[in-house]
């Protein structure tokens, strides 16, 4: 994603489905599953780490840590991940 992707681009389904198209939805899913306690400190580590980025990635840093410390996003990004590959195009 570039930093003029529409905040949009964050939403679970269209993350789910970046995910699986490239082949990494059970690596995710699996992340999800063991850093879940870790969601708040892992947002506030990519803030931290904020000036180590190149000054044309922090917006997008900024807005994947607002990201995660949004409740729900995360459990709405696991159910996406978790549901069928066929009822993708259903949910919407």
């Amino acid at each position: 994603m570039s930093d003029s992707c529409p905040p949009e681009a964050l939403r679970p389904d269209r993350l789910a489905s970046a995910l699986r198209e490239r082949g990494l939805a059970a690596p995710a899913l699996l992340l999800i599953e063991l850093l879940r306690p870790w969601r708040f400190f892992a947002s506030q580590l990519l803030l931290l780490s904020e000036p180590m980025w190149a000054s044309s990635r922090r917006p997008q840093v900024r807005r994947y840590a607002a990201w995660m410390e949004t409740p729900g996003q995360i459990e709405a990004l696991q159910d996406e991940l978790e549901r069928p590959r066929g009822s993708e195009a259903a949910a919407r």
